[in-house]
């Protein structure tokens, strides 16, 4: 019988018990589990995509296709610059400097209980701020144009300060 068990403050010294590290499972067989500790778990297969990545004249077709969308820019971030869509529907108008062409990856948006919340990323690496080309800076600007027609027609517009809203904000 082979099951894991927690056997924390071992040394590497010690013969008699395998340690992988502080905490962390190891197996010994013929030893039952205490209780509440950690159960085997067979590793979730993720199947292989392929790696398809689009060409570059397969990009600028599909933005051409998108052409003036109200998420052309969302389009543009994600197939140009490689962002998680989670990254992209976090982003904030703070967090974008059109003058600089650059913008921060500090926020993300998920989906938890039914509901939307923004968490910051989780490494300061994302914070980094991100040099944008020209297309996504020109799709950026549209953004701000069809959000601002949005705001000046919508009573009950919420402002969130996130570049990508529903149509009441």
């Amino acid at each position: 019988m082979v099951v894991p068990i927690f056997r924390p403050g071992r040394s590497a010294d010690d013969p008699a018990v395998p340690v992988l590290g502080p905490g962390r499972p190891v197996v010994v067989p013929g030893v039952p589990a205490p209780t509440g500790t950690a159960v085997p778990v067979k590793p979730v297969r993720v199947p292989d995509s392929g790696g398809i990545a689009l060409e570059p004249d397969q990009k600028r077709a599909l933005l051409a296709a998108v052409g003036d969308h109200r998420l052309a820019a969302a389009a543009a971030l994600l197939f140009l610059q490689g962002w998680r869509v989670s990254e992209v529907l976090g982003l904030a108008w703070d967090d974008v400097d059109v003058s600089e062409a650059t913008a921060w990856i500090g926020w993300q948006l998920q989906r938890v209980n039914g509901g939307l919340v923004r968490r910051q990323t989780k490494t300061s690496a994302s914070d980094a701020p991100l040099p944008l080309p020209g297309i996504c800076i020109r799709a950026l600007e549209h953004r701000r144009q069809v959000e601002a027609r949005w705001r000046a027609v919508a009573p009950d517009w919420r402002e969130s300060g996130r570049v990508f809203t529903s149509r009441p904000g």
